[in-house]
């Protein structure tokens, strides 16, 4: 019985043709914040965007401002992991496939007993009429536009401020 000479790396392919040698990317809670935005936050790069920001205990700080688009700018302002919510619906009324609004807030909020976001929650059910009454969104909230073809976050579309700015002044 002869025994073979193993493959070298570079020529041996696994499953679907994916070369073994190649280590994958590891997407453990302790590196990824969650597991809602597991394919999102490895493609977030280290940029400003423009986001709204909605905390429920400091309304007067609420509104859009410019922010670190990456994975430990969010996880700063939620104050936590991250798990997003998303909004599908256009300034028409018509609903998308694609989500065109992502909210950002803490994963754990509930289980750290962070306060309701009524605000927050008021938007993500505009946006997503299917959440509506079935759950509500706690603490700080970021809101950004859905992601762009290379996978990054967008800057919080006009039409979603607009909504905010009147659903604040009631």
């Amino acid at each position: 019985c002869r025994s073979r000479a193993p493959t070298p790396p570079s020529t041996r392919r696994g499953l679907f043709g994916v070369d073994n040698a190649t280590p994958p990317i590891d997407r453990s809670p302790a590196l990824t914040g969650s597991a809602p935005v597991t394919e999102r936050e490895h493609t977030m790069s280290s940029r400003f965007i423009q986001a709204l920001v909605i905390d429920p205990t400091t309304p007067d700080t609420n509104g859009v401002r410019e922010i670190h688009a990456d994975l430990v700018g969010l996880q700063q302002l939620v104050g936590g992991h991250l798990e997003a919510a998303y909004g599908y619906r256009f300034p028409d009324g018509e609903l998308n496939d694609i989500p065109r609004v992502t909210l950002y807030i803490n994963e754990e909020g509930k289980i750290h007993g962070l306060p309701a976001n009524r605000l927050a929650t008021a938007l993500w059910w505009h946006y997503n009429p299917a959440a509506a009454r079935r759950d509500i969104l706690v603490g700080t909230a970021v809101i950004l536009g859905g992601a762009n073809g290379h996978g990054h976050d967008t800057r919080v579309p006009d039409d979603v401020v607009d909504v905010y700015n009147l659903m604040s002044t009631q």
